[in-house]
């Protein structure tokens, strides 16, 4: 199992301690393609705007929700 998770190539994300979750090195623009659907997600940016509880902003401009990344509603990104 060690060697199988070894060979993903993973590395756990965390901002202020807090963990959100694992992201593949492969992909590295994989999260800068997220932010920038995010920043285009209009009804997200509202959430995030009005402060609705469970939804944040990261240091890096990512929204999150609960500590986590909030994909937006786009099939392509979410595939992968």
């Amino acid at each position: 199992l060690v060697a199988t998770l070894s060979s993903l190539r993973l590395c756990a994300m965390s901002i202020n301690g807090k963990s959100l979750g694992l992201e593949a090195l492969d992909q590295p623009d994989l999260l800068w393609r997220i932010r920038e659907a995010q920043q285009k997600d209009e009804k997200l940016r509202k959430l995030v705007d009005k402060g609705v509880v469970g939804y944040s902003t990261a240091a890096n401009g990512t929204y999150l929700f609960r500590n986590r990344v909030s994909v937006p509603d786009n099939k392509d990104l979410k595939d992968e």
